[in-house]
């Protein structure tokens, strides 16, 4: 590991993207953990790489790569000074890491950083669902109550989807029902759908469209969750969902009837041939007949 962290002078990067596109990490990234500890001494290395960055920042970029946690040290070009990187707190909190890592193991520091529920949880989420998938569950679900970011819960529950046993699946009938964001119900009822929970998905995403009011903003028809909410609906092979959209319809504002007809145009394979057995007959009639009224709108 020594050696190669010595060979990161000859890191080489692009101007153009702020970082490295081009180092030689990657037998730095199969080393692993037994190579954190080299790294953790390069990060306040001052002296430049062929590419114009820092070692320090090129060690700091690996580090991240392996450890999943980002401790401070800006990769770019030139874009640290050696003040800088002499007063970083990035090799204090390296150092706390891996003396965490060496008290309590992968696995528990794994799960601590995904219950966190920040923007780096889901990365966490997948390394543990690989390395450790009966701990995944429960640190996916204490993650997603956790998490405050916008983007954090929904990144998790796409993780917790992929997991198929039955503590995921209890989670994601209680994520379906009560999830504070759509979209998170959405990603939920499409899992327990294609594992075989089709009457009961259906119900509740078409529960989810007669009270699409409460998802909306005051004074606004516009919900950023709503195309993966008809996603669902109007491709889910029954046409009395398809139905129930038509009556309703002509007294859609413009942007729900237009967000209708472009989600079936994005899912045109629903209008395929009658013999595709992915749809029904009488949904692929529903549709047609749905499409006419779009027609003359």
């Amino acid at each position: 590991a020594a050696e190669w962290v010595y060979q990161l002078r000859d890191a080489v990067g692009s101007r153009g993207s702020g970082g490295f596109l081009h180092l030689s990490h990657r037998p730095l990234e199969m080393i692993g953990y037994p190579a954190v500890p080299a790294l953790i001494k390069a990060l306040d290395d001052e002296r430049f790489t062929r590419g114009g960055a820092r070692i320090g920042q090129a060690a700091s970029l690996i580090l991240r790569n392996i450890t999943l946690e980002d401790f401070g040290v800006q990769v770019g070009r030139g874009t640290s000074s050696p003040e800088w990187l002499r007063k970083s707190p990035a090799k204090q909190s390296a150092e706390a890491w891996w003396q965490e890592h060496l008290e309590i193991g992968e696995a528990a520091q794994l799960v601590k950083g995904v219950e966190r529920g920040d923007r780096s949880s889901a990365t966490k989420a997948h390394h543990l669902i690989r390395r450790f998938p009966e701990l995944a569950a429960d640190a996916i679900w204490k993650g997603m109550q956790a998490a405050t970011n916008i983007y954090a819960r929904p990144w998790l529950v796409e993780k917790l989807v992929k997991l198929r046993n039955p503590k995921a699946k209890a989670y994601q009938w209680r994520e379906m029902r009560e999830s504070p964001t759509l979209t998170c119900r959405e990603l939920c009822a499409q899992s327990l759908f294609y594992q075989g929970h089709r009457k009961e998905t259906i119900a509740a995403m078409l529960s989810e469209w007669r009270n699409r009011n409460r998802w909306l903003a005051k004074d606004s028809d516009h919900n950023p969750n709503f195309p993966s909410l008809l996603e669902f609906l109007l491709t889910c092979n029954d046409p009395a969902v398809i139905r129930e959209i038509h009556t309703e319809y002509p007294m859609l504002s413009p942007y729900l009837r237009s967000l209708i007809l472009r989600q079936l145009a994005v899912y045109r394979d629903v209008m395929g041939a009658m013999d595709t057995p992915r749809y029904s007959v009488s949904f692929r009639a529903a549709v047609f007949e749905l499409l006419t009224t779009g027609l003359k709108d």
